[in-house]
């Protein structure tokens, strides 16, 4: 899924001007994704 986004969801953003937008959302998702793993971990 990471794969997919990096190539063509990013690039796709980037080409509209939603640069920082976009690479902000997926630091910030990618991050909250690592806490819920982390906090779920059983």
């Amino acid at each position: 899924m990471i794969a997919v986004v990096f190539r063509e969801l990013i690039p796709s953003s980037h080409g509209h001007g939603y640069a920082d937008t976009a690479t902000a959302a997926f630091v910030l998702g990618f991050a909250l994704m690592i806490v819920v793993d982390t906090v779920l971990a059983v």
